[in-house]
């Protein structure tokens, strides 16, 4: 789930990488990936 309190709005991610959290590494996890996506989905909902 990921919340941007500043916008109202509320994204809910139902799918998950097979590997994710079975190792640290960022590659793997795509942690930083997946956020970089949403931020992008809610500047493009709400543009200034």
């Amino acid at each position: 789930m990921y919340v941007d309190p500043p916008s109202a709005v509320t994204i809910v991610k139902l799918s998950a990488n097979h590997r994710y959290g079975m190792t640290s590494d960022e590659a793997t996890n795509r942690e930083n990936e997946t956020l970089a996506v949403l931020r992008t989905i809610v500047q493009e909902a709400n543009p200034s």
